[in-house]
């Protein structure tokens, strides 16, 4: 007598957890008609399913830290767009420090920002986001993608900042201090978006940030919300 228990096919848990996504994250590039997957051609891909540069360090840059291209989850993109999204069309401006090939741009520039800018070190990730840009469908907010350090970039009109743990502390040390500054010379209320919280004590660490919300990604990465409100 057939066993059909034992012969039939189990699919692992997590295998189909990880296919699901791939599903999922397919669906909202044809959706937006972009490509923001890793590619041989920029990156080398990594055991874990990571990506790192071919070079990944750039002469440009201020501190050695950067860390390897990843993109957040559509899924919680779009539910950060609404947490953040203008109550006013042409209101406030949207950094993303670490823009890679610019999916979280994509999002963002979906909703009715003022601006929405990408501040990257890599010229083929830059080119790759704005070719992205170009060819998306939905845009209602106009989109620059800066080739720069986020250690030494003036964002001082933003008012909400976004960061995939796209660098390690010294880099993030230095982009709140000049965040901070940039509110003594022009005071506005801001937001900051810290997805995959590795640093989060130096935020902590800030007398003039606070965290108004946070949650768990499935794959339980933190995300949290600061913003400098006394």
């Amino acid at each position: 007598m057939l066993n059909t228990e034992s012969s039939a096919i189990r699919v692992p848990a997590k295998h189909a957890i990880i296919a699901a996504k791939k599903i999922w994250t397919q669906y909202n590039e044809l959706l937006f008609n972009i490509h923001t997957l890793p590619s041989q051609s920029l990156e080398s891909l990594a055991s874990d399913g990571r990506s790192w540069l071919q070079g990944d360090y750039s002469d440009d840059a201020k501190y050695d830290d950067n860390t390897w291209y990843e993109s957040p989850d559509y899924w919680y993109l779009r539910k950060i767009a609404r947490m953040v999204r203008p109550e006013r069309n042409g209101e406030g401006v949207f950094y993303d420090l670490g823009s890679g090939k610019g999916r979280i741009l994509c999002i963002m520039a979906r909703q009715p920002f003022k601006r929405v800018v990408g501040i990257e070190l890599f010229e083929d990730l830059c080119q790759a986001a704005r070719a992205n840009i170009q060819r998306m469908r939905g845009r209602k907010a106009p989109v620059d993608i800066l080739r720069e350090d986020a250690a030494s970039a003036d964002m001082s009109d933003g008012t909400v900042y976004f960061l995939y743990n796209s660098f390690g502390p010294d880099t993030m040390r230095e982009v709140l201090q000049n965040i901070e500054q940039s509110l003594r010379r022009h005071p506005r209320k801001i937001t900051f978006i810290y997805y995959n919280a590795m640093h989060e004590d130096i935020l902590k660490s800030c007398g003039w940030l606070k965290m108004f919300h946070a949650f768990k990604t499935f794959t339980h990465r933190q995300v949290s919300f600061w913003n400098n409100a006394k």
